[in-house]
């Protein structure tokens, strides 16, 4: 385990806390298949990488769960070969394509019925949730929200989040609210939160958590309340991800510039933004239509 540590240190100096929490997993999730296997990880072989991606695959884990675990496993043995652990050169193996088909984005109606049904679950998760849905941010980046971590530009809300730690330093973009959004913000912080802060007047996170006082809210209970709503409003494929999305999918109708588009979504790459936009039926059917080559009369 002392080289999965000093691994997890160099991940840290490099990487957000997010990725280091998934490629550190990873790795303890092979050195754990190789115990169950009696090997030791200076025998380790191309061979066993293989093998343990058939492992993870035939366990059900998702397709995004094989998939980071791997890169992590493989940077792993990388790290280990830089320092003499492991004798060979190892190599990610094919993974498996990411599902896209369950990547998709919520239409107008849809996303009005979600933003009214968050009314049933209690605060801070209401707004948790309406201001997930209203700037697309990651659900890392939105319960690590402070109190600060806001400003009005004109009548548009901006959000500030982290997006990433490079080499000690502290990365973070500003995000425009969706202004259907701005009332409940505002009533959240007049109402709950300033009697939160007066009960509480040294927990300074947006979106506090009700049981441990001095934290935020926890990722998984946010999930939770996505799934009460969207059986509620009959989104069974729904997941807290999709509102990232749905956002996305907005700027892109709304002709936003890519540049600026991909600024708002946290991307380095345009390629990526174009993975969280998802043409309409109307759309494609437009698209169409604009060429003017129709059927015969």
């Amino acid at each position: 385990m002392d080289a999965l540590n000093q691994f997890v240190r160099q991940l840290t100096a490099s990487y957000a806390r997010k990725s280091v929490e998934t490629y550190a997993e990873g790795a303890k999730q092979f050195l754990e298949y190789l115990s169950k296997k009696n090997v030791s990880i200076s025998e380790v072989e191309q061979r066993h990488i293989s093998d343990f991606l058939v492992y993870l695959t035939e366990s059900g884990r998702s397709t995004s769960t094989v998939r980071v675990w791997m890169f992590g496993t493989v940077k792993f043995l990388k790290f280990c070969r830089e320092r003499g652990i492991v004798h060979f050169d190892p190599v990610t193996p094919k993974l498996p394509r990411q599902d896209e088909s369950r990547q998709y984005a919520l239409t107008r109606d849809q996303f009005m019925d979600f933003f009214k049904a968050c009314e049933s679950e209690s605060e801070p998760y209401r707004t948790a949730l309406r201001v997930a849905a209203s700037t697309g941010l990651r659900v890392g980046e939105l319960i690590a929200l402070k109190l600060d971590d806001w400003k009005v530009h004109g009548k548009c809300v901006l959000i500030r989040c982290e997006t990433k730690k490079s080499r000690g330093r502290v990365l973070s973009r500003w995000v425009p609210m969706l202004p259907i959004c701005n009332r409940y913000f505002r009533d959240y912080l007049l109402g709950f939160r300033k009697s939160y802060k007066l009960r509480y007047p040294d927990n300074n996170w947006m979106f506090p958590s009700t049981k441990n006082t001095k934290s935020h809210i926890r990722a998984s209970v946010l999930q939770e309340a996505v799934r009460r709503i969207r059986g509620r409003i009959g989104l069974n494929n729904m997941t807290i991800h999709t509102l990232r999305h749905t956002y996305s999918t907005f700027l892109s109708r709304s002709n936003v510039p890519p540049l600026v588009h991909a600024k708002i979504m946290g991307h380095k790459r345009l390629d990526t933004t174009l993975i969280y936009t998802h043409p309409s039926d109307d759309e494609l059917r437009m698209a169409v239509s604009r060429t003017g080559i129709n059927e015969e009369e």
